[in-house]
């Protein structure tokens, strides 16, 4: 009993050190000058989530530009309105609240994560090393302060693989009603962080399809789920609702939309379906190339000891996940698109790396861990994966970069604040920073991605029109969002758009910012 005692103490005073050092290496990162992390981490559509966190903080609801919009990912915007309330009047403070909320809940998921690979491992090394992998990716730590909802939705997608794993494994399908619901709620929470964990749900039902297909009690469980999904979604709904008129995100059929203009929404397999899934292939290997190599290296061992069947055999134990992962690959490569968002939307499929990882591990300790050995391959591998992790670019770009001239998009927020006339009525499809810094504009989003008007618009090919109609003043953007604007206005006409300047002193991604005035005079 005293030996017992001493192993759970042990384990967790292991625990809390790798909680503690994963929220110090974040912690490093988030202090950093905000301008430097602009370009490194933050997105543009970062800045249009706290803008509308924002809005809804002042009573406005969920206001952008003109407008209300169902176009964002509700919990995590409703987490930020608090931030908002506590600094009205600064900008940057909310930025750097959303790191640390972040970093609570990247902190939380990989504690799920340490669990639940110990649940799955018979031997004890797999969650420590699979712990230190993650606490150094820079994959991870810049996807944890990206300023959006993605480690918000992790955390409750292995929040709710957890309590099914314990479900399935401890009660045969015979779980209290209380259990269900319970479920149910994880995978509302987790809908309600991110969208596409509806994929989540639907993988979990399915599992508990073929494995209670027999079970009298499978339909009342389903309903009990979905009771429990219900009470956390419903609401959210009818909010979206109330303010748009929507319950579809428009987000999802702007960005979609917007996608197909690259093949002049003529899609074929050969122009779209195989590129999208060459870019998806790209970002898994380029964002866990590091992790892939040696889970391969454990692979080959494993394989040559007990063959392949026996190695695939204790995945069934992730079902779910390996489901919900091939789910989101075929909607975002098959129907969603939006490659310049793969390295965020794809994120699940490195977590699904690392529990992957985890029951190979342990299969590879079984077969060669002896007391002795396994503590020698355990600690060549914690190694082996931190010092590949710090060695990437990316690693060091988040603790030494200093650009803040060619990347990120806070300048032409503080930018389009300096230079014109309070009230100017400002047009961009790339509109998150100017509307969250230059709040004493009129920013109205042109790409339709939090904006219903401006989506209809472009799909009936009247986009200058309603650039018009909304009294349009200037527009900035990039070369190819005028061309944009232009193959979806019908009664385009050249001088619609006459160009001022072009942007000096700052770029996005090396590319250059256009100034242009609308023509309002017909």
């Amino acid at each position: 009993m005293q030996s017992g005692l001493s192993l759970q103490q042990k384990d967790r005073r292991i625990v809390a050190g790798l909680l503690i050092l994963n929220a110090l290496v974040r912690g490093i990162v988030a202090l950093r000058p905000i301008e430097y992390l602009d370009g490194l981490v933050i997105p543009d559509d970062a800045y249009l989530s706290l803008t509308i966190a924002r809005n809804i903080a002042r009573g406005l609801g969920p206001l952008y530009g003109l407008e209300h919009t169902n176009g964002f990912q509700p919990l995590y915007v409703f987490l930020m309105v608090p931030f908002f309330r506590l600094f009205p009047a600064d900008y940057f403070a909310p930025i750097r609240s959303s790191f640390f909320l972040l970093i609570a809940f990247d902190t939380a998921a990989l504690y799920v994560l340490y669990r639940l690979v110990q649940k799955l491992s018979a031997t004890a090394y797999p969650p420590r090393i699979v712990a230190a992998a993650w606490i150094f990716s820079p994959y991870v730590i810049g996807t944890t302060l990206n300023g959006l909802e993605t480690m918000m939705a992790v955390f409750f997608m292995l929040a709710s693989l957890s309590f099914f794993h314990a479900m399935i494994e401890t009660n045969s399908g015979s779980s209290t009603t209380g259990r269900y619901i319970v479920l149910g709620i994880l995978l509302g929470l987790a809908i309600l962080a991110r969208i596409d964990n509806g994929f989540l749900a639907l993988s979990v039902v399915a599992v508990m399809f073929w494995r209670y297909r027999k079970n009298n009690t499978l339909v009342r469980s389903l309903l009990l789920i979905t009771l429990g999904s219900a009470i956390i979604v419903i609401p959210w709904l009818l909010y979206s609702y109330a303010y748009t008129g929507l319950i579809y995100p428009i987000s999802g059929k702007a960005v979609r939309f917007n996608s197909l203009w690259d093949v002049q929404h003529q899609p074929t397999l050969f122009n779209l379906y195989l590129p999208m899934m060459r870019r998806a292939a790209g970002v898994l290997v380029r964002k866990n190339g590091m992790h892939l190599l040696v889970l391969a290296i454990i692979a080959f061992f494993v394989v040559r000891k007990e063959g392949v069947r026996a190695f695939i055999a204790p995945f069934h134990t992730i079902t779910p996940v390996l489901l919900f992962v091939l789910l989101l690959v075929g909607a975002y490569t098959c129907y969603i698109f939006t490659s310049w968002f793969y390295e965020r939307y794809l994120f699940p499929i490195g977590v699904a790396v690392f529990l992957v990882m985890g029951i190979a591990l342990d299969r590879f300790f079984l077969l060669y861990g002896s007391h002795r050995t396994g503590v020698r391959w355990a600690s060549i591998l914690v190694v082996v994966l931190v010092v590949l992790n710090i060695m990437q670019p990316t690693f060091r770009d988040l603790i030494t970069s200093t650009d803040t001239q060619t990347r990120g998009y806070m300048n032409l927020g503080l930018w389009a604040r300096r230079e014109f006339p309070e009230g100017t009525i400002l047009g961009a499809q790339q509109s998150g920073a100017i509307g969250y810094f230059a709040d004493n504009l009129r920013v109205i989003n042109l790409d339709g991605v939090v904006n219903a008007s401006c989506y209809r618009s472009l799909v009936e090919r009247r986009n200058m029109d309603y650039i018009k109609a909304m009294r349009v003043q200037y527009i900035v953007g990039w070369k190819v969002d005028f061309s944009f604007i232009k193959s979806h206005s019908t009664d385009y006409a050249e001088d619609d758009l006459q160009l001022v300047k072009e942007l000096d002193g700052f770029t996005s991604w090396n590319q250059p910012w256009y100034l242009f005035k609308v023509n309002l005079r017909h």
